[in-house]
């Protein structure tokens, strides 16, 4: 497939004009007529035929995404001017392979994943990317993939997940770190020190020492079960004083607690 023309912020240009835009077979384009009932339907271009008499061209795409009057693999046309570059070649993967923004497949922190992220930001708020609850806290939340300036440098703003550096602080008289997961002798398997609300260093014990919550990352079914019985999208699960909030996350330290798998991703 040719390169993608534009990445999906160039949509939002209202200097944009959309009828100078031709797709060619193999583009992702989105329908940004607000009139028409498949407004942010998105989709693979088939075909490009011209109109009778030169009233000007129609595409003919099938749908990538669903919507209240379209399913995944419709098939539809539409005229020139209703259409725009929908989407970069990275985000049409992701959406082709069924990927959403946690299950992001570059490295996160690197240029790509936020790249990534900012994308998910605009279809989500075009109405074309139906985010988790939990994506939709930082899509819609935060300013995760955007950047700002300290001390004369861009710096990637609310990064990393959790949206707090790792700092060390003194926990009963000795110094720890913050929100880095750890192997533990007991109550439970892991532990983790982190800040309550008050801003006193609290530790947090998760993970049955008896064999449960074991670290089954390279099952997708064990992890949709484990993500899905513990409702890992839920704002419950936010809290980083809570057990649960580490349990959900515990792929995305698997260096630090020995684990086989590079893993970013939910149970």
């Amino acid at each position: 497939m040719k390169e993608l023309k534009q990445l999906v912020s160039l949509i939002l240009n209202e200097a944009y004009q959309s009828h100078t835009f031709e797709p060619v077979v193999g583009d992702i384009v989105a329908n940004d007529n607000p009139n028409c009932k498949h407004r942010g339907s998105l989709g693979r271009v088939l075909s490009v035929q011209p109109l009778d008499d030169d009233l000007g061209k129609t595409a003919t795409y099938k749908c990538m995404n669903s919507g209240d009057s379209w399913d995944v693999g419709d098939e539809l046309t539409k005229t020139l001017d209703q259409l725009v570059p929908a989407v970069s070649e990275d985000f049409a993967y992701h959406m082709e392979n069924g990927l959403g923004m946690t299950e992001c497949v570059y490295r996160p922190g690197s240029d790509s994943f936020f790249d990534l992220v900012r994308e998910f930001r605009t279809l989500a708020h075009r109405g074309a990317y139906s985010p988790s609850y939990f994506e939709s806290y930082y899509l819609f939340e935060t300013d995760l993939g955007e950047y700002g300036v300290y001390d004369g440098q861009a710096v990637p703003l609310d990064w990393p997940m959790p949206d707090e550096d790792l700092f060390e602080a003194e926990y009963k008289g000795r110094k720890v770190d913050l929100n880095s997961p750890m192997r533990s002798s007991g109550p439970k398997k892991y532990k983790v020190y982190t800040k309550n609300d008050k801003g006193n260093v609290i530790q947090v014990n998760f993970g049955d020492a008896k064999g449960g919550l074991s670290a089954k990352m390279d099952d997708d079914d064990a992890r949709a079960n484990f993500a899905s019985r513990h409702n890992c999208d839920s704002k419950a699960k936010e809290d980083k004083t809570k057990p649960g909030y580490w349990s959900c996350r515990l792929p995305r330290y698997w260096k630090e607690l020995g684990f086989k798998k590079n893993s970013y991703r939910f149970w």
